[in-house]
């Protein structure tokens, strides 16, 4: 059971941020490291949760902090405290790659390089992931992918591993038939994660069965983009039902995605000629696996704690200990200090730390300024646990006073010898500077005294105990004499009270469970449940009584749900997903919380929301198809009213507009021919004409606005001889022209079109003529001259 509320601390240095959501049994926290400073998820497992989850909780910290590399999120600690157990590890605040579904082809396989890149390497160190999915891959503020939750990781080489969880749809069959945990399992996983990100929906969406990951094939990929056949093929490889079918690692699929990938690139150079810089992406180099830096290992914290705190400031450390002077005489004098007074067990200063590639015993070079640092801390924390360990003497030696004069070892029995050893063992690690563990010993001596001294009435509690097993075998003259002679001994106490009443009514409470158990094995789970309260009416504290009842009420509970979610289910597979809510809701109504209906409607509207988002898609390429693009491009913004992120959407509606604005320049020139007699719009018609040229999927519409242009800056593009004649004393203009001045004739080349002609002299009217311009004919000269006196 959880009782973790925000602001709680753990192991006095864990404090709860927030929840950041559940995995399985555990509850994932954001919490703030005390001693490093930094923000750290911590998975933890509640109070109650029995032993074997703790040990795979272990086991798995284990089999994560083997792994160290770039594109993996790191794992810390495993931590055991009073109440609860959990591990820590790192925390990206981003989103998940779910973002990209739907990218190009080329896109997805670019960041899924280093996915393969760290699976590769988990692999080689014999750790498999066992739930690959877009929710266990995180990118940071960079776009970089990080793997994510090794919470069910298999080693290859550990016979405890076996059978686990997952998501259904990543899951080989393999693994859902609970064989041993094998490479072939992520690269099954890898190959359900390539689909999802290119169609949109992982196979078998949106209701999958055993049976169908079993013996159905997937649909081949399916995409607004071009699919390269070695990329299908590649693709239905992975999702081969055997294992000796798919590749044969994650290298093998490393290789043929660098080879895919190049052909989208040579692709898109040939086919975009002007292609932005922003586009022409180059595939990351290939990450080496970074192997594990040794590490000093530190009191209570991890190698990131200690890098961390080796980054604080001397003065820092001098503040917090208030021993300025002290810390100064030490960081001058260390060196020889630590050699005079070194514990020879310590690797610190005996120079034993065995790195990876060299022999145990190997000599570490002289003390460096921050080899000094860190010996500085390394005594600052000795001493604090030192001094931690001592308070926890004092409290069991305390406690070990206290009960002297009561003679704890005739009564106390094993609590009271194991504390006396636990007490031996701390004196033992204290003077073996084992600090740590003899807090641990002391701690756990004071816990057994405690439980000791709580056991000072003997007699009243070994009455009880046969009173109660008195009851517990249903022989209820025995238990009422017990329960007399527990009252006779504390008339006060409550438990000898409840005892006696409970061994008057056991003969009454047994029939009742008695009837109760044969209208259940006969399928009358109403009959049985009313005998079942009767007899935890009269009862209330019997077990069988309340357990009864629960199992009675847990069964017809589990009759309704299972009903509901069938009609749930149904419904959603059919993608009837009204009836589908309802359904789920009232199954939820059945089983408050349950992670079954979470997960129903969480479908429900992820499947509403692709719905929505296909139909919008859909409609936009039937408009592309027909060269309506305004049309597509509102569909295409319907798509990101719906989810802004989509990718084909942002890149649908910025290519519906460009090609929309195209559409409507060309036809303004087409409908405007006489605009094109002037050279800056003919040149502006020349240039739009070259543009739509070079789009390379052209439809009917956009080839007749092409051939209609092309024609029309043909014919406007051959001037016409044109005379003009005036007096010798007219200015004379020509609009679109420019001025010509006085002249008695005067020849122009025009392209054709209708001119306007203005002469002007002093002291007339102003005279207007038209000049109609025809393709392939010389009109007659004009005559420009002011003839009317003002």
């Amino acid at each position: 059971m959880f009782d973790l509320t925000t602001g709680q601390s753990l192991n006095r240095r864990f404090t709860l941020i927030r929840p950041l959501g559940r995995r399985g049994m555990a509850e994932v926290w954001l919490v703030r490291d005390e001693q490093g400073g930094e923000q750290l998820v911590a998975k933890i497992l509640p109070a109650d949760v029995p032993a074997d989850r703790i040990e795979a909780l272990q086991r798995q910290c284990q089999a994560a902090r083997r792994l160290a590399h770039p594109n993996i999120v790191p794992v810390f600690d495993f931590h055991r405290g009073h109440r609860h157990s959990f591990l820590t590890m790192g925390f990206l605040p981003g989103d998940d790659i779910g973002r990209f579904r739907c990218a190009s082809p080329g896109e997805i396989i670019r960041m899924l390089l280093q996915v393969a890149d760290a699976l590769e390497y988990a692999h080689q160190l014999g750790v498999v992931h066992r739930d690959l999915k877009v929710g266990n891959i995180v990118c940071d503020s960079s776009g970089r992918p990080h793997l994510d939750d090794f919470g069910i990781a298999g080693l290859l080489e550990d016979p405890q591993t076996g059978a686990a969880g997952g998501c259904r749809f990543n899951m080989s069959p393999q693994q859902l038939a609970g064989d041993k945990p094998h490479p072939s399992d992520d690269i099954y996983a890898f190959g359900v994660l390539l689909y999802e990100l290119i169609t949109g929906n992982p196979p078998f969406w949106p209701a999958v069965t055993e049976a169908m990951v079993r013996s159905e094939t997937p649909g081949p990929l399916r995409s607004i983009h071009s699919i390269a056949d070695r990329l299908q093929d590649l693709v239905a490889a992975m999702l081969s039902k055997s294992p000796k079918d798919r590749p044969a690692g994650m290298a093998a699929v490393m290789a043929k995605l660098r080879e895919i990938l190049e052909e989208y690139d040579q692709d898109e150079k040939g086919s975009q000629p002007f292609r932005t810089a922003a586009a022409r992406l180059v595939p990351p180099p290939r990450i080496q696996p970074i192997e594990p830096t040794p590490a000093v290992s530190l009191p209570g914290g991890t190698r990131a704690d200690a890098d961390s705190r080796n980054r604080r400031s001397i003065q820092s450390r001098i503040a917090l200990l208030g021993l300025a002077a002290v810390v100064v005489g030490l960081f001058l004098l260390l060196p020889r200090w630590a050699e005079r007074f070194r514990d020879p067990a310590d690797s610190l200063y005996s120079g034993e730390i065995s790195r990876e590639g060299e022999e145990p015993g190997t000599a570490i070079p002289p003390p460096t300024p921050i080899d000094t640092e860190v010996s500085i801390r390394r005594l600052r924390e000795t001493a604090y646990l030192r001094q931690r360990a001592e308070e926890a003497a004092r409290r069991a030696a305390n406690l070990n006073d206290s009960l002297v004069e009561k003679e704890p070892e005739l009564w106390g029995g094993g609590d009271f010898a194991f504390a006396v050893a636990a007490i031996e063992a701390g004196d033992r690690r204290m003077a073996e500077k084992n600090y740590s563990g003899a807090e641990t010993d002391f701690l756990e001596a004071a816990r057994l005294l405690e439980a000791v001294d709580g056991r000072s009435l003997q007699v009243l509690g070994e009455t009880l105990e046969e009173g109660n097993a008195a009851l517990a075998a249903g022989d209820a003259t025995a238990a009422a004499a017990a329960f007399r002679l527990a009252l006779k001994i504390d008339p006060n106490s409550r438990t000898a009270a409840a005892g006696y009443r409970r061994a008057e009514v056991l003969d009454e409470v047994r029939g009742h469970l008695e009837a109760g158990d044969r209208l259940e094995r006969n399928g009358d789970l109403a009959g049985a449940e009313s005998s079942y309260r009767q007899a935890a009416t009269l009862d209330p504290l019997s077990p069988a009584a309340q357990a009864s009842l629960a199992r009675a009420q847990a069964r017809i509970s589990d009759n309704a749900f299972a009903s509901a979610m069938s009609v749930a289910l149904a419904a959603l597979h059919k993608g009837d997903f009204p009836a589908a809510r309802d359904a789920f809701q009232r199954a939820g109504s059945l089983k408050p919380g349950s992670a079954q209906v979470s997960e129903g409607l969480m479908q429900i509207e992820e499947g509403e929301k692709l719905a929505a988002i296909n139909r919008y898609r859909d409609t936009a390429l039937d408009h592309e198809k027909a060269e309506r693009w305004r049309e597509a491009a509102r569909e295409y913004a319907a798509v990101l009213g719906v989810d802004p992120i989509v990718r084909f959407a942002q890149m649908g509606k910025e290519r519906s507009e460009r090609r929309a604005d195209l559409a409507e320049r060309l036809d303004f020139h087409i409908s405007h021919p006489d605009r094109l007699s002037s050279d800056p719009v003919f040149q502006e018609a020349s240039e739009l004409l070259h543009e739509a040229s070079w789009i390379v999927a052209t439809g009917p519409r956009l080839r007749g606005q092409i051939e209609r242009l092309e024609a029309l800056l043909d014919t406007m593009g051959i001037r016409v001889r044109v005379f003009l004649e005036s007096d010798n004393f007219t200015e004379v203009t020509v609009y679109q022209v420019g001025r010509l001045g006085s002249f008695l004739s005067r020849e122009l080349r025009l392209r054709p079109g209708t001119y306007t002609v203005v002469g002007s002299r002093r002291g007339f009217r102003d005279v207007r003529r038209q000049l109609v311009v025809v393709p392939g004919e010389q009109p007659e000269p004009l005559m420009v001259r002011c003839e009317e006196e003002i």
